[in-house]
């Protein structure tokens, strides 16, 4: 449990109360119980499949089962996107640890703000991602480069980033590493950056957005609102 702690962004060996303790254990039930053969998660739970691969076949209540003979889930992990704040470290110091401070980026529920939900309004979008953290010329901890590569560039192999004549006019990048390189020498202003994020993602998710405006899709919304309220 304490080797997989890292799931809540804490460092491994560090005090942690009883609850943060029993959450592994928690995340690995749910994959037997539910008798998933296929464990979807960000590379943060890693270590909570591990464990469920290892204690597999000696589980009396799975529900993971073939032939009647239990199985070892198969573990597949994405990418982590990272959430649109500031670094809880900036600037981050000579030696410290880039992996547990980009995997303590990530998006969270618990702050609206650091993520942008499928149901957003066109108008909460661009505040989002207009007041995210995008250091000019940073690229190694910037949620925006993140999610240009991840959400944009894995969509498309070309992009024009719009911009005023006085600013240098349209720029058409092919690839991520054009963009970073582009970036790193400052010479794409994060706001136009920005703009075109959020113009992209107000496209991509129209249809999410149309669901969730009427009928079944509003209702479902309303009463998850709801809940989460109470």
């Amino acid at each position: 449990m304490k080797r997989s702690i890292t799931i809540l962004g804490k460092k491994e060996g560090e005090e942690v109360d009883f609850a943060k303790l029993m959450y592994p254990a928690m995340q690995v039930a749910d994959i037997f119980a539910g008798g998933f053969h296929f464990s979807h998660a960000g590379i943060d739970q890693r270590k909570a499949n591990v464990i469920a691969r290892d204690v597999a076949k000696q589980l009396k209540f799975s529900q993971l089962k073939i032939n009647n003979k239990p199985i070892k889930p198969v573990a597949v992990h994405t990418h982590l996107l990272a959430g649109l704040n500031k670094p809880a470290v900036w600037p981050v110091p000579e030696g410290f640890n880039k992996g547990e401070l980009q995997t303590s980026m990530k998006m969270s529920k618990s702050k609206p703000d650091s993520a942008v939900f499928i149901h957003d309004s066109e108008e909460e979008i661009r505040r989002k991602i207009k007041k995210a953290f995008c250091q000019e010329g940073e690229i190694e901890f910037n949620p925006i480069i993140d999610w240009v590569e991840y959400l944009i560039f894995s969509r498309e192999e070309k992009i024009t980033i719009e911009r005023q004549p006085e600013h240098g006019g349209n720029l058409k990048i092919s690839g991520i590493d054009e963009l970073k390189k582009i970036f790193k020498n400052k010479e794409l202003h994060p706001e136009d950056l920005k703009k075109f994020t959020a113009d992209y993602l107000i496209e991509l998710l129209k249809p999410a957005r149309e669901y969730f405006e009427k009928g079944e899709g509003k209702k479902m919304l309303g009463e998850l609102e709801m809940l989460i309220s109470n």
